[in-house]
């Protein structure tokens, strides 16, 4: 087998195995995990042309904001070492740049190898569902359901993504599929029934929006065609409006938000967090100093499950400055690609990524940073299929 095959093996393994990335099957507690031993294989598989996946010129728009911010995020967590926390050096952020990296290289080496990726995390996503629908790996709490001991707002949005990527692959066919592809609309209900069971709000929220959003946005030739998909749209939209109320802990969750403002204890985290950064509003008190701190308010390491405000704390405006900047030239980039090829898929992802922005994690979540190598990968192909076409013309 060729190299370049292992590698693209290795890449479609690690993205399939995201969906089950804190499962421990030897109980090592957390030592060990099946996304960590593939991703570990994926990175084996690159070290013979290692070099070549390290490039950062030809990216240094996107990767020179994100490198900046964690700089910063290292020296401000190391002038904050105290007695609480001295890991001043965050291993999962740099491991998530470091991958950020390697898959926009491999996306310039390999055009179209992320587009196939992607379609190999959703398979496994499509796995995750047939497990629950199985009845494998189930926890049941508070009416909510987990699997493999994973987070259920992790799985939620997971299979958001995924049924985003499902639908794409299905009406803009661009792995050249053929018919057999419609056969991939039977995976959809399977995982919204997952999606629905963890009792995800912001799951269900971002998949509406990407629904709805998709449905004005969508390019079509003529006229008809777009007023076909806007019934279809409909009657959809209204079954899954029903399928949603069926689920009576997910729509208590929605109602308590819409009725009480009940955040599930967020909004307690982030006034609490509030003085911490009003204390510290320039360059923040690194990770060390947020350990710390919410060791003393909580009694505990806790979460603010808003990446806006844990980039506040952590780095204060200077780092959220750099950040955003990163953030905007993503979403530019996702524009970018919808406006010169009609590509939905890239625009529309950045939905469930602002749902994990505002009421979750990115920081240290692989999938964010991949649907940010995707867009970014994309977008780079574009633009070099661009000047080609320019050159032939010349």
């Amino acid at each position: 087998m060729k190299l370049k095959s292992i590698q693209r093996f290795t890449l479609y393994v690690f993205l399939f195995s995201i969906n089950f990335e804190v499962w421990d099957p030897f109980n090592t507690g957390g030592n060990f995990s099946v996304s960590k031993l593939t991703g570990f294989l994926y990175f084996v598989s690159l070290i013979p042309e290692l070099g070549s996946y390290l490039k950062f010129k030809k990216f240094k728009n996107f990767l020179m904001p994100i490198s900046l911010f964690f700089l910063l995020l290292t020296v401000v967590s190391f002038l904050h070492i105290n007695s609480i926390s001295s890991e001043y050096f965050n291993f999962s952020v740099f491991q998530n740049i470091v991958l950020l990296v390697l898959l926009v290289n491999h996306a310039r080496k390999d055009p179209g190898v992320l587009k196939k990726a992607m379609m190999s995390f959703a398979m496994g996503s499509v796995a995750m569902a047939f497990f629950f629908y199985l009845g494998i790996g189930i926890s049941i709490e508070e009416g909510r359901i987990s699997l493999f001991g994973d987070n259920e707002n992790a799985i939620g949005i997971r299979m958001c993504i995924s049924m985003v990527f499902v639908s794409f692959f299905i009406i803009q066919n661009p792995l050249k599929l053929g018919y057999i592809r419609i056969l991939l609309f039977f995976s959809i209900p399977v995982m919204l029934s997952l999606l629905v069971a963890t009792g995800s709000r912001v799951a269900i929220i971002s998949f509406s929006l990407c629904f709805v959003v998709g449905l004005i946005l969508i390019k079509t030739r003529r006229v008809y065609t777009k007023l076909l998909i806007f019934l279809i749209g409909l009657v959809l939209g209204i079954y899954l409006y029903d399928f949603i109320l069926s689920s009576n802990v997910l729509a208590q969750r929605l109602l308590n938000s819409a009725e009480s403002h009940n955040l599930a204890g967020r909004d307690i985290i982030w006034k609490k967090l509030i003085p911490l950064i009003e204390n510290n509003p320039v360059f923040g008190v690194g990770v060390t100093g947020y350990k710390m701190y919410t060791k003393k308010v909580f009694g505990e390491f806790t979460s603010p499950h808003n990446v806006i405000l844990e980039v506040l704390c952590y780095t204060g405006f200077v780092g959220l400055l750099v950040y955003i900047t990163f953030l905007f030239r993503v979403f530019k980039a996702s524009i970018f690609d919808y406006k010169m090829n009609g590509s939905l898929s890239q625009l529309l992802l950045l939905i469930p990524i602002l749902g994990l922005l505002l009421s979750g994690q990115v920081l240290v979540t692989k999938i964010g940073w991949v649907l940010f190598a995707f867009v970014i990968g994309s977008t780079y192909n574009e633009k070099r299929l661009i000047r080609k076409r320019k050159d032939h013309l010349a």
